[in-house]
């Protein structure tokens, strides 16, 4: 990709010759997709023309930096949510994790962009959930009384997560208008991580992580008003989880090795499946609970990626395999 000219596959295809007909589309209250048809834009199509003109109308600039900026920005927010764990080998061996599973790279070179979007935008919406919720990691598996310590929770004020839902909201907003069912995702995330949370005898501040995730869905799909309407129509859940697009089966193996396109690599993702289980058998305490959520996500989400493989009407596999891989 980055030796040569962006390739036009998939969903990487030439974007309109200007930033005028985006906007104007946009605004025409005439969507032309198909025959054509009188409702509102998509608000991803203002957000393209925005970014044409931040790249001054070079569109192999930017369907460049869409490409690869996703990928970019998922390692960043996993550095900063590794940040929590005091031990500088975790926050490497997170982010080595994350970095090296094929997911993204296999969804470039099937030409799907929405599980490179979501790729990048995951780890920051974890990262908020938890600062929402206050959980940190321990010093220390007891505490000096010698009772388990299976949480570690920080104090948030009012104001801090007002602050934290705009920006949560925000970010669904922005993913959104590109993938509309990210919102829901979240909102699934964060309700397997407040259950794994309190089945592993952590601590109730969690459920602040749901009460965050809901209201910034409600705020982002506000923000998306008129054209986010359209889901509460006949048909809408099929235009929420991907206007019905079929990409193929893969099969479990397949799903398991994050196998979405080709890549030479894609059989080292069966040994980083094999970490929340291993840390299952042998942590406690506090490291247990960050297991539990670890594992919940992996076996949550990668059902959910099977059931959508066999044909329920779910997300594409791809976006739900993001956060197994963030697991």
């Amino acid at each position: 990709i980055l030796g040569r000219r962006m390739p036009i596959i998939g969903n990487f295809l030439v974007l309109p010759s200007s930033a005028r007909t985006l906007l104007h589309t946009y605004a025409s209250g005439w969507w032309p997709s198909g025959l054509g048809h009188g409702e509102a834009a998509p608000t991803g199509v203002a957000l393209l023309a925005i970014g044409n003109i931040l790249s001054l109308g070079h569109h192999g600039l930017l369907r460049l930096v869409l490409s690869i900026g996703p990928i970019v920005a998922g390692y960043i927010g996993v550095a900063h949510f590794a940040a929590v764990f005091r031990s500088d080998r975790s926050r490497v061996a997170a982010l080595i994790a994350y970095a090296v599973n094929p997911l993204p790279y296999a969804a470039l070179s099937a030409g799907r962009w929405g599980p490179v979007l979501v790729y990048g935008a995951f780890p920051w919406t974890i990262e908020l959930m938890r600062r929402s919720s206050g959980i940190q990691a321990a010093s220390a598996v007891t505490s000096s009384a010698g009772v388990e310590v299976t949480d570690a929770v920080a104090r948030v004020g009012v104001g801090r997560r007002v602050r934290i839902v705009a920006v949560l909201a925000l970010l669904e907003a922005v993913v959104g208008a590109f993938v509309p069912s990210f919102p829901l995702i979240v909102l699934m995330a964060a309700v397997v991580l407040v259950v794994s949370t309190l089945a592993a005898r952590g601590t109730v501040e969690s459920v602040a992580a749901l009460g965050t995730a809901v209201l910034a869905a409600l705020v982002a799909f506000v923000m998306h008003m008129p054209w986010s309407l359209r889901f509460l129509e006949q048909g809408g859940w099929r235009d929420l989880m991907g206007n019905g697009e079929q990409f193929g089966a893969h099969g479990l193996f397949r799903l398991a090795r994050f196998e979405l396109g080709r890549v030479t690599f894609a059989p080292l993702a069966l040994a980083l499946l094999a970490l929340p289980i291993i840390g299952l058998l042998v942590a406690r305490g506090w490291r247990l609970t960050w297991m539990v959520r670890s594992a919940a996500l992996v076996l949550g989400f990668g059902a959910l990626a099977l059931a959508s493989d066999s044909g329920v009407r779910l997300p594409e596999p791809g976006v739900l395999l993001v956060p197994a891989a963030m697991g």
